[in-house]
C-alpha cells in the first residue's frame, strides 16, 4: 500500500500537459485504507467507477446478481472464495475491504516504540510450521514463527521486541530460538506440547546438553484452545493501548488487521501464546506478597528496616 501511494504521488510529474492530460488509475482494493481510499479522500477531482462480481443496483452485495457470469459463475466464485478466504475475496472480488467496525484488530489500536523500556519481564514463544517436517501441498505454506516480548510489570504494557518469521528447516529454527532467549534473557520459552512441537522440544533439550546453554521451556497449555479463539484473547489488550510494536513490524501488523481473513497468522499466534506466560508477572507478585506477610521472612525484615529509615 505504501509503495503504491508513493508511486501514485510521484507519477503526477509524468504528465506532459498538466492542464489537459488525464490520469486513470485501475486496480483492486487491498485494505480499507489503501490507494483508492486515499484518492477518494484526498483527490476529489477523480471520478470513481467501481464494479464487483455481485451487485444490487450497481453496488457490491454478496447476495446480488452475477455481473460477469461468463467468467465468474457460481462454481468459480465458490472456488475462489474457498481458496483465498473471506477477507481477500471481499477486497479483490467485491472491491469492498472489511470496514473498521468488522475488523477485530484496528491499526489505530497499536502503539509503537523505538527504545526498549527498562526492567521488562521477557519471554519467548515458538509457533513452528507443520511444513517443517513434511512438504506442504499449499502454494503459500505457513511460516515458522519465534516471538520475544517484554512486559512492564508496573503498567502491564506488552512490547514486541523481536520476531523471526521464515520458512526454514528445524536446525535454523532451533538456532534462532537459542539466539532469542540468549539475547533477551527470556524467563522461559513457550512451545505447544503437541505433535511436531513436542519433537522440537526434545531436540532443543538435546542442544542444551551439547552446548551447556540451558533455559526453561514451558508447555503452553492454551494451545488446546482453538487458534482463532486464543488470538482473539489479545483484542482487549490491543484496544486498551497495551500492545506496542516496533515501526518496522509491518508483517505482524498486517497479520493483526487482516485477522481472521488474512492468509497468515503465524506471528500473532505466537503472540497469543504469550498470554499464558504473562502469568509469570502475577506469580512473582503473589510470591513477593506471600513473603511480606510472613514477618520472619528476609523480605519482611528488609521492608521493616526501610520503613524505619523513611520515618527517621
Amino acid at each position: 500500500v505504501e509503495k503504491s501511494l508513493g508511486f501514485h504521488r510521484g507519477a503526477h510529474f509524468l504528465l506532459n500537459d498538466f492542464k489537459k492530460d488525464q490520469r486513470i488509475v485501475v486496480g483492486t482494493r487491498w485494505l480499507e485504507r489503501d490507494l483508492f481510499s486515499y484518492i477518494e479522500e484526498k483527490e476529489p477531482d477523480y471520478k470513481i467507477v467501481t464494479r464487483a462480481v455481485r451487485e444490487v443496483d450497481g453496488l457490491p452485495n454478496l447476495s446480488g446478481d452475477l455481473v460477469y457470469p461468463e467468467r465468474f459463475d457460481e462454481e468459480v466464485l465458490a472456488e475462489i472464495r474457498n481458496s483465498v478466504g473471506e477477507y481477500m475475496f471481499m477486497t479483490l472480488m467485491m472491491n469492498s475491504p472489511m470496514a473498521g467496525k468488522d475488523m477485530i484488530f484496528k491499526e489505530s489500536d497499536f502503539r509503537f516504540f523505538e527504545v526498549d523500556p527498562p526492567n521488562l519481564f521477557t519471554y519467548t514463544t515458538v509457533d513452528p510450521a507443520s511444513t517443517a517436517v513434511k512438504k506442504s501441498t499449499s502454494s503459500d505454506p505457513d511460516y515458522n514463527a519465534i516471538l520475544t516480548c517484554g512486559m512492564d510489570p508496573k503498567t502491564g504494557n506488552v512490547y514486541a521486541l523481536e520476531y523471526f518469521r521464515e520458512r526454514c528447516n528445524p536446525g535454523t529454527l532451533i538456532d534462532n530460538i537459542f539466539r532469542h532467549v540468549k539475547k533477551y534473557s527470556s524467563l522461559t520459552c513457550g512451545i505447544e506440547p503437541v505433535g511436531y512441537q513436542k519433537t522440537l522440544m526434545y531436540w532443543i533439550k538435546q542442544r542444551q546438553m551439547e552446548t551447556g546453554d540451558y533455559f526453561q521451556i514451558t508447555e503452553v497449555s492454551n494451545s488446546q484452545i482453538k487458534k482463532e479463539a486464543r488470538i482473539r484473547g489479545l483484542q482487549p489488550l490491543a484496544e486498551a493501548g497495551k500492545l506496542f510494536l516496533r515501526p518496522y513490524m509491518k508483517e505482524m501488523l498486517n497479520e493483526f488487521i487482516t485477522f481472521p481473513r488474512g492468509a497468515h497468522d503465524d506471528v500473532i499466534d505466537a503472540f497469543a501464546m504469550q498470554l499464558e506466560l504473562m502469568r509469570f508477572k502475577d506469580m512473582l507478585r503473589e510470591q513477593k506478597q506471600e513473603l511480606l506477610t510472613d514477618k520472619f521472612s528476609g523480605a519482611s525484615l528488609i521492608k521493616e528496616l526501610r520503613d524505619r529509615a523513611k520515618k527517621k
